[in-house]
């Protein structure tokens, strides 16, 4: 049970990381969207 906890705490973290890092990769990667109103 506590390694599953633990793997859990990772995995959760992992995905925030993810979201952070996808969050500002996507006006890079799409800077019309910026621009655009």
């Amino acid at each position: 049970m506590r390694g599953s906890a633990e793997v859990d705490d990772s995995s959760l973290a992992r995905a925030e990381e993810i979201a952070n890092s996808l969050r500002l990769a996507l006006p890079l990667i799409r800077p019309s969207g910026t621009f655009s109103p």
